[in-house]
């Protein structure tokens, strides 16, 4: 049990970091259409979030393996927070003045 639900933690892992998510797309996209700065402040907006999900995803694997599913709830609301927030800023920010 234990080593099933660790490997399956692993190749998802392994699968998640080998994809570019919606993260890199929007730091790509803000890079290119507002220029470096819009695209170095969107690094550092994601990248507390991305941080925060990681630390939710061992602790939903450590309650896993305890066999507590309370933190999956929590896992979802708060990667469904940041993305809700990036979307925000990204329709409140000003477009770039057209050159």
């Amino acid at each position: 049990m234990i080593a099933t639900a660790f490997s399956e933690f692993l190749i998802a892992s392994l699968i998640l970091a080998l994809i570019h998510g919606p993260g890199v797309i929007h730091i790509v996209t803000q890079t290119l259409n507002r220029g470096r700065r819009a695209g170095l402040a969107s690094i550092v907006a994601i990248a507390p979030c991305t941080d925060s999900l990681y630390a939710l995803a061992a602790a939903k694997l450590a309650t896993k393996l305890r066999g507590r599913s309370q933190w999956s709830a929590y896992g979802r609301y708060v990667s469904a927070a940041a993305f809700i927030g990036l979307g925000l800023y990204a329709a409140c920010a000003s477009p770039r003045a057209a050159r």
